[in-house]
């Protein structure tokens, strides 16, 4: 044995080889004893004849090695590890126990203290303050554990860098694993898997990135407890943009947040709700992306009452869904379809409020043709857009309103396409009533003024001028108006005087002159107008004999009388034969078209049921 000495005194020898050499220690300050530490082949053993490494300590009963640093202030360390290797470690910890044990476990009483502090002061490259490892398949590579009943984080992670820095950044290369994964095993309360949050103004408290050419998720939320929330984000900042859950995608199939809900009864896909008094948003959806959706919500379920994208809101003058259209040309601040081959609805909104709307269309654009609400059909037997009202007394269908020189209510039947729209055969506009009810009705300055009506059995109303530029076909005609004697009580009608041609009328009294002649002079348009002339005289006020002398020539025509100094009534038809005229002359008696043979126009008066009328009648 070597003789012993003070420790303090001389260097111990650790360049021997061969067997192991004892290393003697005082054991008291008189008294030499036997040592534990042991030296061979530059390797000291503590606990061990046989060391491995530069400093091997083996102990079963104690701690292996104890690091203990009793200063109350400074940067003094329990233990401090320190390597100059691009490979190595600073400290590294190890377990070989078959089941349980800590490769590296940290531990401290002291209030705002860390059980595990690492601590990468490189400023470049891709520096690591603490790194863990594993390879089970079902182990962690870093595992946080708070064990405290109230408040607390299993892990958290923070950055100072001004630019670039994340507070946990986790990343995996396996598949069906997670870059980060939350787990909150509490049952009641609020337990929170992944809490993010943030200071910055321009920030997320969550942020999720997926780099995948195909398929993945930028952000994955799942939940399996009651009432409780896949994602959940908060963001308490009073002012600027903040962000509760902020999805984003450069895919162009992609998604910015995609919500799924698997439960077999209730449940949303995504649910947002803003307690903002002013300004708030539930749920704010973007996107750059060209065919993509800024929010895009999808249920599944065939059956029962499955809604793709869900919005409430209790202000009064807020939106339960609300879609914005930054774009400047073309675009919709709203897009919904149904795939349903019967019954479904590419938008259905409803209101229980008074007064309210439930479906509200608003275009804001002063100029062109700007639309408030455009319904649109491929159905040759639908319609663009139907106004129901279910009241069983009084309502409107469909009601329209404008400014100044601007149109209620606009049809058009029209096929468009990219080159533009084009008139087609249909119907612009189309209005059903019940029995007894008005079919359509017009108001001209305020509701209590009435200035036309349509009614159920096709009566009509106008109160001003009714202007026609094509030919009117009618059963009857007259005129009614107040009775001139009675105009409170009574109405005065007269009957048209009609004719099989299209005949003008002229007539007016006339007195000849010493000689008998009189000339009448009519308008300048007479000959341009008509021709096929008929005359009729009337001798007034003495028996005498009056004759057409000179027929209408050059705008005039001449009566003689056998006496002079007569007074005569004249009368002058023409056939109109203008252009108008000519290129429409109205057939006497023609054959009914096929579609119509079989029918009347008023099958009353024949004795028929109503059904064989040609207007209202089955055929």
């Amino acid at each position: 044995m070597k003789t012993a000495q003070a420790l303090s005194d001389v260097t111990p020898n650790v360049t021997g080889g061969g067997a192991a050499n004892r290393i003697a220690y005082w054991s008291t300050a008189t008294t030499l004893g036997s040592s534990p530490l042991y030296e061979s082949g530059k390797k000291i053993g503590l606990g061990t004849t046989a060391p491995s490494t530069q400093l091997e300590v083996d102990s079963a009963t104690t701690t292996a090695i104890l690091g203990k640093a009793t200063a109350t202030s400074g940067g003094v360390n329990g233990v401090s590890g320190q390597t100059a290797s691009p490979n190595g470690n600073g400290v590294a910890g190890s377990s070989s126990a078959a089941s349980g044990g800590n490769g590296v476990y940290g531990q401290t009483g002291a209030t705002n203290a860390n059980g595990v502090f690492g601590i990468n002061t490189a400023t470049s490259s891709f520096p690591v303050g603490v790194n863990g490892q594993t390879e089970s398949p079902e182990g962690t590579g870093v595992n946080g554990l708070n064990l405290a009943t109230t408040g607390g984080n299993g892990v958290q992670g923070q950055s100072n860098a001004t630019s670039g820095g994340n507070g946990v950044f986790g990343t995996v290369a396996g598949t069906s694993s997670n870059g980060v994964l939350g787990i909150a095993t509490a049952t009641s309360s609020f337990a929170v898997g992944v809490n993010g949050q943030t200071s910055s103004p321009g920030g997320a408290g969550v942020n999720g990135l997926n780099l995948a050419t195909t398929g993945g998720n930028g952000v994955q939320g799942q939940s399996n407890g009651t009432n409780s929330n896949g994602v959940f984000g908060v963001a308490m900042a009073t002012s600027s943009f903040a962000v509760g859950v902020n999805g984003q995608t450069a895919s162009p199939g992609g998604a910015g947040v995609n919500g799924l809900n698997l439960a077999t009864t209730g449940g949303n896909g995504v649910q947002g709700q803003s307690n903002a008094t002013s300004g708030g948003n539930g749920v704010v959806g973007t996107v750059a992306g060209t065919g993509s959706n800024g929010v895009l919500g999808v249920a599944t379920a065939t059956s029962s009452f499955a809604v793709g994208v869900n919005g409430t809101t209790a202000s009064p003058a807020g939106a339960g869904v609300n879609g914005s259209n930054s774009a400047t040309t073309g675009g919709s601040g709203g897009s919904f379809f149904s795939n349903a081959s019967s019954g479904g609805n590419g938008l259905t909104a409803g209101t229980a409020s008074t007064p309210g709307n439930g479906v509200f269309g608003s275009d804001n654009a002063t100029s062109g043709f700007a639309i408030g609400v455009q319904g649109q059909t491929s159905s040759p037997g639908g319609a663009g857009v139907f106004g129901l009202n279910l009241a069983a007394s009084g309502g409107l269908g469909l009601d329209g309103q404008a400014g100044t020189n601007g149109v209620a209510v606009f049809g058009v039947n029209q096929t468009c396409s990219d080159s533009g729209c084009t008139l087609v055969k249909g119907t612009g506009g189309e209005f059903v009533t019940g029995t007894g009810g008005l079919l359509l009705q017009g108001f001209g300055g305020s509701y209590t003024n009435q200035v036309f009506y349509v009614d159920a059995a096709g009566n009509g109303y106008f109160a001003g001028n009714l202007k026609v530029t094509g030919k009117v076909t009618k059963g009857s005609g007259s005129f009614k108006i107040d009775h001139p004697l009675d105009p409170e009580n009574k109405y005065l009608s007269h009957s048209f005087v009609e004719s099989p041609d299209m005949m003008d009328v002229y007539n007016g009294n006339v007195t000849t002159d010493a000689r008998g002649l009189a000339t009448v002079v009519l308008p300048d348009y007479f000959e341009a107008l008509n021709g096929d002339y008929r005359y009729q005289l009337t001798v007034i006020g003495q028996f005498a004999q009056a004759i057409v002398a000179k027929e209408i020539s050059n705008g005039h025509f001449t009566i003689k009388t056998n006496r002079p100094r007569v007074k005569v009534s004249w009368m002058v038809t023409g056939i109109r034969h203008d252009p108008y005229a000519s290129a429409h002359r109205i057939p006497v008696t023609e054959d009914k078209p096929a579609a119509e043979q079989g029918t009347y126009l008023h099958p009353d008066v024949y004795g028929e049921r109503a059904t064989r009328g040609l207007i209202g009648g089955s055929r």
